[in-house]
């Protein structure tokens, strides 16, 4: 689903599912993130599944010279998190921080 105006986010609050988030910048450099998040959570309590999909993630990445790190996410589940520098390959791309789920409310960047 696609947050793009009030009443979607309205909408998806009143659903409780919306899951705050660090900002993936800095508040000087809102449109550029420093790292990308992956986070992998358990449709039930199987956290093995959530420890597989981690390892294969983090398996692909290293395929793509990318280094990551799990954390737990402080919840069930699990964060696999990619630093996002200029040394990054250049034939990658970083994500709009626009499109991550991820990005607080404008006004609040930096701020938790």
């Amino acid at each position: 689903m696609l947050c793009d105006d009030t009443a979607t986010l309205v909408f998806l609050a009143d659903q409780a599912c919306i899951t705050a988030h660090r900002f993936l910048s800095r508040a000087s450099r809102p449109n550029h993130p420093d790292r990308l998040v992956f986070d992998f959570d358990p449709p039930d309590d199987d956290f093995a599944l959530v420890r597989q999909a981690a390892l294969q993630l983090h398996e692909l990445l290293d395929e793509l010279r990318l280094p990551s790190v799990a954390m737990t996410s402080g919840s069930r589940g699990l964060h696999v998190i990619v630093p996002w520098t200029a040394a990054a390959p250049s034939t990658t791309s970083a994500p709009s921080p626009a499109a991550s789920p991820t990005c607080p409310p404008s006004g609040r960047q930096g701020r938790r």
